[in-house]
């Protein structure tokens, strides 16, 4: 639900409900599986999400490579099938499109494959993958035991008016939504990272521009946390 809120709400009215919220949101920060990627952020109030954002920019730009998006992929009680401790990471370069995935604890010897959903907004809609959904299968996850790795190159084109909103791991028969094993998001931290790098709002960046020096080419493909805009929505499911 936080993804879908971000997503569709200018920023000046996600402040608003973080003030309603009051002190019933606690700001929490955690890292990432691994101990040292990318934070997952929860909100609270304003100033304490501009100081936890600000530490968390830090954070980031000590660590370098601005142009990587990392996203823990792990058991999501409102999205996975069922309970597993299977847990990885997901890495897009967002300059030069390489997308890497690391999954450990794969519970069987079926294949997995690794999907991207962007959900669509509309009523009685939810932040689950469902019809109506725009989703692009992006390959099967290879390895031998309970490891499985998956690299690949996105191709500019496809990639063009999609933003990730999932990175879902699923049984290799199924498609995202039927039998999820784990999920990852970008959060709200990495989508005013990147919206505040570009220096306005992704969807006003006209095609000619993604490419511009200062400007990661993939940037689009991270979910503006301002700014709502209307798509129509259709079901793509594409091998890249």
């Amino acid at each position: 639900m936080q993804a879908r809120l971000m997503k569709s709400l200018p920023l000046a009215l996600i402040l608003l409900v973080l003030l309603i919220a009051g002190p019933a949101l606690v700001p929490t920060i955690e890292k990432s599986p691994d101990g040292h990627d990318d934070f997952l952020a929860t909100i609270g109030d304003p100033a304490a999400l501009q100081a936890s954002f600000a530490r968390w920019r830090q954070d980031r730009e000590r660590r370098g490579n601005p142009d990587e998006l990392v996203l823990p992929l792990h058991y999501s009680k409102g999205l996975s099938a069922k309970f597993t401790t299977a847990r990885g990471l997901a890495k897009l370069d967002l300059e030069s499109g390489v997308f890497a995935a690391t999954v450990q604890g794969i519970p069987d010897a079926s294949p997995y494959d690794l999907w991207l959903v962007d959900n669509r907004p509309g009523p009685g809609r939810s932040v689950k993958p469902e019809d109506g959904d725009r989703m692009i299968r992006v390959g099967t996850l290879r390895g031998s035991g309970d490891s499985r790795r998956l690299v690949v190159t996105l191709d500019r084109e496809t990639m063009r008016g999609f933003e990730v909103d999932l990175v879902v791991i699923a049984p290799g028969t199924q498609r995202p939504g039927e039998a999820d094993l784990i999920v990852g998001s970008p959060t709200l931290f990495q989508r005013l990272y990147v919206y505040e790098r570009t220096g306005r709002g992704l969807e006003d960046l006209a095609p000619s521009e993604t490419g511009r020096e200062g400007v990661p080419i993939f940037a689009r493909l991270v979910p503006s946390p301002a700014v709502a805009h209307a798509k129509t929505p259709r079901d793509v499911a594409t091998d890249l």
